[in-house]
């Protein structure tokens, strides 16, 4: 929550915390100091976005202070925002959620994975031990198989990189009727594929006219149902699979 004081009175206050306090002191001050107006707001808004270019700021709290900075009209601000921006603009897909890849809260997280009806990715995922099949792979233990980054890139744009034996792909057969999912079986005598809900089909070999890749099952617009904030607790959860 904001600081309840006068402007002149948090100002030193805002300073003193973001000179010297650790990182929950320094979300606290950057959420203040969103709502705090006038010039001298706007230069610490300034100085920090500085400290962010190089480096200076802890990953964790680097959403907090750029959507504090999204809260500010001046035009030094916005240059620093725009200067931010633009180090990421060689992977737009990613841009806009990289200040999150760290400090969010696992507990928020869990909660959007298991119940966020939009998101729901325990429907397609596994975490943990397990005799039932999935069109997606366990992410039990995922932090040991992917970083950080890489959990933001399948989550992002999912057809970027594929988990091995969950690739997708599309069957024309004989009859005209196309069949598409993940091929969980092959032999000679026939191809068994899993759909995206989680139905399994035997196909014969020989109806199959053709056979091509297709594209990942896992939903291309989980971030239109997601805040910034949001992904940062999704990917703290994932992290600690």
């Amino acid at each position: 929550a904001g600081l309840r004081v006068a402007p002149d009175e948090a100002l030193p206050l805002l300073e003193r915390a973001l000179a010297e306090g650790e990182r929950g002191e320094l979300r606290a001050a950057y959420e203040a100091l969103a709502d705090l107006p006038g010039a001298e707001a706007d230069a610490l808004v300034r100085a920090q976005l500085e400290r962010l270019a190089a480096d200076l700021v802890p990953a964790e709290v680097a959403l907090d202070l750029v959507r504090a900075a999204e809260a500010h009209d001046d035009p030094g601000v916005r240059a620093a925002l725009d200067a931010h921006r633009a180090a990421r603009a060689v992977d737009a897909a990613l841009a806009p959620w990289l200040d999150g890849l760290f400090g969010g809260d696992p507990e928020r997280g869990r909660r959007l994975f298991h119940e966020k009806p939009e998101t729901l990715c325990v429907r397609c995922h596994p975490v943990g031990p397990t005799e039932a099949t999935y069109v997606g792979p366990n992410l039990q233990d995922l932090p040991r198989r992917a970083t950080r980054l890489q959990m933001l890139e399948s989550i992002v744009d999912p057809n970027r990189r594929t988990t091995p034996g969950y690739g997708q792909w599309r069957f024309l057969l004989d009859d005209e009727r196309l069949v598409f999912g993940r091929v969980l079986e092959e032999t000679p005598e026939r191809v068994r594929v899993q759909d995206a809900d989680g139905g399994v089909a035997d196909l014969d070999p020989a109806t199959i006219v053709e056979r091509t890749r297709s594209t990942s099952s896992m939903p291309e617009n989980l971030t239109d149902f997601l805040t910034r904030r949001e992904m940062r607790d999704l990917l703290a959860y994932l992290a600690g699979l």
